[in-house]
This record gives structure tokens, sequence and C-alpha cells, in this order.
């Protein structure tokens, strides 16, 4: 279970944590289309922050602009998620919970 919650300010821009306190981060800090995410320790970077917009339920890195994609909407466990141009598809749609 990831946890998601508001910054200081109120805004909903925040490190995604998820078992054993690590974060969900973009590898390599690469912002281009297709770039990895994996699960790191968690470091306060760009790379580890995200929004949540309720009304398309996309998952964006405000450090890149992109949103949390499953490739090709492939639901196979084990799929290698990454971020790509935010596009409103199912591939980068996710349910977090209020």
């Amino acid at each position: 279970m990831w946890t998601i919650s508001p910054s200081d300010a109120g805004v909903p821009v925040t490190p995604l944590v998820g078992q054993g306190g690590k974060c969900l981060d973009l590898a390599s800090d690469d912002n281009t289309d297709g770039a990895k995410v994996q699960i790191y320790d968690c470091n306060g970077t760009g790379a580890q922050t995200w929004s949540y917009t309720s009304s398309d339920k996309a998952l964006r890195n405000p450090a890149s602009g992109k949103c949390l994609d499953v490739p090709a909407a492939v639901t196979t466990p084990g799929t290698q998620l990454d971020i790509y141009t935010c596009n409103g598809t199912t591939a980068q749609q996710w349910n977090l919970p209020s």
C-alpha cells in the first residue's frame, strides 16, 4: 500500500511512500517518455514528488510534467512502470484512497 498525503502547504504534491519506507522514484532522474520508475530510498528530490488529480485519476511528476504510466496498459504482474506524456488513457489512471 502506498501513502500520499498533502504537503505542509496543503498542496497535493508529495512523495509516494510504500512498504519499508521506500519512495516511488524516477530511475536516474530521467524525465523522458518511457523512463523507468523504481522503488528507492526516500531522498526528497523532484524525482520522488508526485501530484494526484482526482478528475482524471492521474499521478503526475511535476519535475518532468509526465504521468505514471503502465506501458501499453499491460496488466501482467511485475510489469515495469514508467512515465509518459499525460494522455488520459486507462494506462495512466490510478485509484487512490481518499
